[in-house]
């Protein structure tokens, strides 16, 4: 990606408040909204993530799945679908962890609150 290229995306990103995952890891410590939370591009509004303090959530279809808190994967929701899991596959790509398949998220525990 040129100089050029970065710029114009991060424009984007910024005036629409949304993150590339496939961008993420360039982009990642210059771009956030001044909320701290922004959209998954190609989603349409369906995965956003929140991050607040020391607790980064991740929401898929109006649903808290999955937390970061205290350097710690959470899962936070008991359910399971298709594309709520590539949801969170991005969300643990995005910061660092491991990706689940099906049976991995659904055998993980639920964390008690």
């Amino acid at each position: 990606m040129t100089n050029k290229e970065y710029r114009k995306r991060k424009e984007q990103i910024e005036k629409f408040n949304f993150l590339n995952p496939k961008e993420a890891n360039e982009l990642r410590k210059d771009v956030k909204s001044r909320t701290g939370e922004f959209q998954l591009e190609g989603f349409g509004n369906r995965a956003s993530v929140k991050e607040d303090g020391n607790r980064i959530t991740l929401t898929s279809y109006y649903t808290e799945v999955c937390e970061i808190a205290s350097g710690e994967f959470k899962k936070t929701w008991d359910g399971f679908s298709a594309t709520t899991l590539k949801h969170i596959n991005i969300f643990c790509r995005y910061y660092g962890f491991p990706t689940f398949t099906k049976r991995e998220w659904i055998e993980l525990e639920t964390a008690t609150k």
